[in-house]
C-alpha cells in the first residue's frame, strides 16, 4: 500500500511508476471513502483498519499519544505483515507530535519525522533499516 499525502509535484519524478499510471492517465476514484477526514484519525485508521472510536484518535493533537495509550501499535498492519514474511517501510509522517526513540513494532524501514512533523523545510528523520 502507499498513500500519499500533501506530496509536492516535483517528486514524482522519483516514482515512475506512480507517475505514469495515476499522474498522466489521471484517476476517479467512484466508490471511495474515508472514516474520519482529518489527517491523524484517518492515519490511525490506515494503520490498524479500525474506526475512530476504537483508536481513540479523534483529532491531530496528541495523536501518536493516544494512539500509543489505546494500545493500537501492537496492532497495525505493519506487525502483520511483518509477520506474514513482508518487508515493510515508512518513509515520512507516522502520526502527529510522534517522538521515540525506536520506532513501532512491525517496521523493517523507518524514515519518519520525528517530534515536530507539521513542518516542511527543516524537519528531523528517525532512520532505522533492517530490523
Amino acid at each position: 500500500m502507499l498513500v500519499t499525502d500533501d506530496q509536492h509535484s516535483g517528486t514524482l519524478g522519483w516514482m515512475p511508476v506512480l507517475r505514469s499510471y495515476i499522474a498522466r492517465r489521471g484517476v476517479r476514484f467512484t466508490r471511495a471513502m474515508v472514516p474520519t477526514s482529518v489527517c491523524c484519525p484517518s492515519r490511525a485508521s490506515i494503520l490498524t483498519g479500525e474506526y475512530a472510536h476504537r483508536t481513540k484518535v479523534w483529532e491531530n493533537t496528541q495523536g501518536w499519544a493516544r494512539f500509543r495509550r489505546a494500545g493500537m501499535e501492537r496492532r497495525t498492519m505493519a506487525i502483520y505483515l511483518r509477520q506474514a514474511g513482508y518487508r515493510t517501510a515508512l518513509i515520512g509522517k507516522y502520526l502527529n507530535i510522534y517522538h521515540r526513540a525506536q520506532p513501532p513494532p512491525g517496521w523493517s524501514t523507518w524514515h519518519a519525522f520525528h517530534e515536530n512533523n507539521a513542518k516542511y523545510y527543516g524537519y528531523e528523520l528517525q532512520h532505522t533499516d533492517g530490523s
